[in-house]
């Protein structure tokens, strides 16, 4: 009798760890969330750069997103079309609540003429294929903070 107590307990402290496990592997759920960023962003000779882009995040898996950015760029006196495709993978890092993050791949649609150096080094939150720290909070039910380590990126909301 007692050999029999011993099993049923085992299977039943087994089970509770299996059904604890699964609750913990479905708590992350694939979202879609957008925002409209307007900007206006200073050079280091003081010309101006205003940037008007409505942004798509699509996460499908927990690991992987694509962003998609559209929208205008103003430099001077010349108006550039932003439409592109932007593939982030994100890693567990060592940082509490943040993810190692790379651009790993950006597809440009034929329309997009925006310059690369304008493009790395005042849209984008780092350059292609260098790692940097992203973290996403939700702040109440449909809207997510994209953070950076040292600034903030982004704001979108998703659809109810």
């Amino acid at each position: 009798m007692r050999r029999v107590i011993f099993f049923v307990f085992i299977l039943i402290v087994i089970s509770v760890c299996l059904f604890l496990f699964s609750i913990d592997n479905n708590a992350w759920d694939p979202f879609r969330c957008s925002t409209h960023l307007s900007a206006d962003v200073a050079k280091k000779n003081g010309d101006r750069i205003e940037f008007n882009i409505n942004i798509n995040v699509v996460a499908f898996h927990k690991e992987n997103s694509e962003v998609i950015v559209k929208g205008t760029l103003q430099d001077k006196d010349k108006s550039y079309s932003i439409y592109r495709r932007i593939f982030i993978p994100q890693k567990p890092s060592p940082l509490k609540d943040y993810s190692a993050t790379v651009i790993t791949c950006e597809k440009r649609h034929p329309k997009d003429n925006v310059p690369d150096i304008l493009w790395q080094n005042y849209v984008l939150p780092e350059v292609p294929g260098i790692m940097f720290y992203m973290e996403i909070t939700h702040l109440r039910k449909n809207a997510l903070f994209f953070n950076g380590l040292d600034k903030p990126i982004f704001i979108c909301t998703m659809p109810e």
